[in-house]
C-alpha cells in the first residue's frame, strides 16, 4: 500500500514539475508581473509535490543523486547562487543539456527558486522598466533549460516507482538478512524518523542556530528563505508524515499499533502531531525573520521542542513498539 502511495506523490510531482517548465517558459517569452506571479506560484505548487515524498530514503530516489538534483539543500555557503554566477558569465547557449552536463546544485528547484525570487536576479528580467537586460535573457535561458531537465528528472523517477519490478526489488533489498532493518515497514519508519530528524536539526535547529558554535540564529539557513515558504514546507512534511501515521488508506500505523496492543502509544502519537501542526501554525511570520525576533524566535524555539518530542516517540517508542531495529540514522541530531 505505501508503494502506491509514494508512486501517486512522485506521479504529482511529476505534474506538478512539467506544468512549471511550461509557466516558465511562459514567463520568459514575455517577463512581466503576472507571469511572473504565476511561475512562482506554481514553483510552490511544486515545492509541495516535493515536500509530500522528501522523507522517501530509499528506493529509485536514492541512485544518481536524484534527490540532490530535485533540490540542492541545506546550502549554507550560498553555493547554488555562485554557481550560478559562474555558468551565467560563461560563454555560448544555455539548454537543457548543458544544465544536465552541470552541477546537480543547478539542475532543481532551489536553483529556480534563486531565479525566481532573489531581488538581485529579478532586477535584471527589466519588469518595471519594461526591457530585459542581457543578464536577464541569459538568465531566462538557464530558468527555461533547469525547468526542462527538473521535468525529465521527477518523470524518470515516477517510471522507476510505477516498475512493478524495482518495488518488488526494494521490498526484497529491504528483507534481506544484511539490511539493516526488518522489512519495508523498516525502512519507511525510518525514513519518516529520518524526516523528522532533518526538520529538528536543519529546518528548524540551523535557522536558531544550533549547528553553529556561536549559536546565533540566522534566518538565511532557512529551506526556501528566498520564496519565505520554509514554514510552508515543514508544515507539508508533517502532515505527510501524519497522513502516513494514521490515515487508513496509506499506511496507517495508528491501527497498527492498536491491534498489537498499542493504543495509548498510538493515542500519544496522533496528540504529539496535532501540538506540532498547532504550534507551527501559531507562527505568523517567515521563518527567515522569525529566528532574529525575540518574540518570533521563542514561537520557533517551542515548535523545535514539539518536533523534538514527536522524534523521541518515534525512535524510543514506536520502533520498539513493532518490533523493528532501524539501525544508524544518518541524520540523528541527539
Amino acid at each position: 500500500v505505501v508503494a502506491d502511495r509514494i508512486a501517486a506523490d512522485y506521479g504529482d510531482l511529476q505534474r506538478q514539475a512539467g506544468t512549471l517548465s511550461v509557466t516558465l517558459q511562459n514567463y520568459c517569452a514575455s517577463p512581466a508581473p503576472e507571469p511572473l506571479a504565476a511561475a512562482r506560484d506554481q514553483w510552490r505548487q511544486t515545492m509541495d509535490a516535493w515536500q509530500r515524498v522528501q522523507w522517501v530514503r530509499f528506493g529509485p530516489i536514492t541512485e544518481n543523486n536524484d534527490d540532490w538534483k530535485i533540490q540542492f539543500w541545506p546550502d549554507q555557503k550560498n553555493i547554488v547562487s555562485r554557481k550560478a554566477q559562474r555558468l551565467l558569465n560563461t560563454e555560448g547557449p544555455i539548454d537543457a543539456a548543458r544544465v544536465a552536463d552541470a552541477s546537480v546544485v543547478l539542475q532543481g528547484l532551489s536553483a529556480l527558486e534563486l531565479l525566481l525570487f532573489d531581488p538581485d536576479y529579478m532586477a535584471n528580467y527589466g519588469l518595471e522598466s519594461g526591457e530585459q537586460t542581457p543578464q536577464g535573457r541569459r538568465q531566462c535561458e538557464l530558468i527555461t533549460a533547469i525547468g526542462k531537465h527538473f521535468a525529465g528528472t521527477t518523470t524518470r523517477v515516477h517510471q522507476a516507482w510505477v516498475d512493478s519490478g524495482i518495488r518488488q526489488q526494494w521490498q526484497e533489498t529491504s528483507a534481506a538478512p544484511d539490511h539493516s532493518g526488518k522489512g519495508p515497514m523498516a525502512e519507511v519508519v525510518g525514513a519518516m524518523l529520518s524526516q523528522l530528524e532533518i526538520i529538528k536539526t536543519d529546518k528548524l535547529g540551523a535557522p536558531l542556530g544550533y549547528k553553529s558554535r556561536s549559536h546565533t540564529p540566522n534566518g538565511y539557513f532557512s529551506e526556501s528563505w528566498r520564496s519565505q515558504s520554509s514554514l510552508r514546507n515543514i508544515w507539508v512534511s508533517l502532515q505527510t508524515l501524519y497522513s502516513l501515521a494514521k490515515h487508513p488508506e496509506h499506511y496507517d500505523l495508528e491501527q497498527l499499533l492498536q491491534q498489537t496492543g498499542h493504543g495509548e502509544l498510538a493515542a500519544d502519537l496522533d496528540m504529539a502531531f496535532a501540538v506540532a501542526l498547532q504550534t507551527l501554525a501559531d507562527i505568523q511570520q517567515p521563518l527567515v525573520t522569525a529566528v532574529a525576533d525575540s518574540t518570533g524566535r521563542q514561537q520557533v524555539v517551542v515548535l523545535h521542542q514539539a518536533i523534538a518530542q514527536l522524534n523521541s516517540r518515534f525512535k524510543q517508542q514506536l520502533a520498539p513498539a513493532l518490533g523493528i531495529s532501524l539501525g544508524f540514522n544518518a541524520n540523528d541530531g541527539d
